[in-house]
């Protein structure tokens, strides 16, 4: 079983507590309760101890291999100009 993502975690953490999580079905910003809309990665750092890093998966390296011609690999899991 793969493990969740801390997203998931994090959705499935508010909807224990709160109930609802209502998440925009075009940019995934999700609504707090004053009515503002904030991007996923932003409730995760103001509500947890995680912390963000880059990098990119197999797939989108699939997908965009074209674009990164020119780019080389710094590091397993990231890329850097090259």
């Amino acid at each position: 079983m793969a493990t969740p993502s801390p997203l998931a975690f994090y959705i499935d953490e508010i909807t224990t507590r709160f109930g609802t999580v209502i998440v925009c079905a075009w940019c995934k910003k999700i609504r707090e309760r004053e009515g503002t809309w904030r991007r996923p990665e932003s409730c995760l750092l103001t509500r947890t101890r995680v912390r963000f890093s880059q990098a990119m998966c197999s797939e989108c390296v699939a997908k965009f291999s074209r674009s990164l011609e020119g780019v080389q690999r710094s590091s397993p899991r990231g890329w850097a100009e090259g």
